[in-house]
């Protein structure tokens, strides 16, 4: 996971916009009931590890893996309430268990949030763990991580991060020519995102959550929004003004 270090920093009239237009957290987060979905990753497999028969929310799944609950269940809660694409996650049944040996010892506070971090990318580069890359890796880690001070790295937020310091070099991400149109954000947190740059990422979202006197866990939420029908207004800020961010690191 060797890269070179790239180090970035809030920018305060960035973060000012972001405070005018993620004031809350979002509504209500539409999810899929866990053994429903797990059902239709392989036959059974909800019925088999008890997972829930109602959607969970996020501070639902927080609380679960609070629990003394099996880690192979709440792993695959967790992707449910992520939305993993059934295709990843049929390549991904029946080879999770060196990722609930990551989760067990986080959960057990043997390894820090951006340790896993890296345990998770070794495993991912080998393909170890095929279809489970950082935007769900990194979703175990904040669930499972009992120190509260590791986030949820994905398409959205990587963005947000992009906009509130004026940079697309880190988290660095892979776009799709989809994302050639105006507005439209096609992208996937890249491989070549090291430990580092997950360390740093975290500690940008703490301070974010400092300076507007929440936690770092609903800042991540608030830069995360919503997209869809029920899109806030910093997911909209992001689609509009991305592109010209990316073009601007890239000369």
């Amino acid at each position: 996971m060797a890269g070179k270090v790239i180090d970035v920093y809030l920018n305060d009239d960035a973060v000012e916009r972001f405070g005018l237009l993620a004031p809350t957290r979002p509504e209500r987060f539409p999810s899929r009931p866990p053994r429903a979905w797990a059902n239709t990753v392989r036959a059974g497999l909800g019925d088999e590890l008890h997972l829930c028969t109602q959607e969970v929310q996020r501070d639902e799944l927080r609380e679960l893996w609070k629990a003394d609950q099996s880690v192979h269940s709440l792993f695959w809660t967790t992707m449910a309430w992520g939305g993993m694409h059934r295709r990843h996650a049929r390549t991904l049944a029946g080879q999770e268990e060196s990722a609930l040996r990551v989760c067990e010892r986080l959960k057990r506070a043997d390894i820090t949030g951006t340790e896993a971090f890296e345990e998770f990318a070794s495993l991912s580069t080998c393909g170890t763990i095929p279809g489970l890359g950082p935007a769900f890796f990194t979703k175990l880690i904040f669930f499972c991580c009992p120190t509260e001070d590791s986030f949820i790295l994905d398409q959205w937020t990587a963005c947000s991060v992009h906009l509130l310091t004026l940079q697309a070099r880190m988290p660095a991400v892979v776009v799709s020519k989809r994302s050639e149109i105006p507005t439209k954000i096609s992208a996937y947190v890249s491989n070549r995102v090291t430990a580092h740059d997950y360390g740093r990422f975290c500690e940008i979202v703490l301070e974010l959550g400092e300076r507007l006197g929440i936690t770092g866990e609903e800042a991540e939420h608030r830069m995360f929004g919503l997209g869809g029908r029920q899109r806030t207004a910093w997911r909209q800020h992001v689609m509009e003004n991305w592109h010209e961010v990316a073009k601007r690191s890239k000369s």
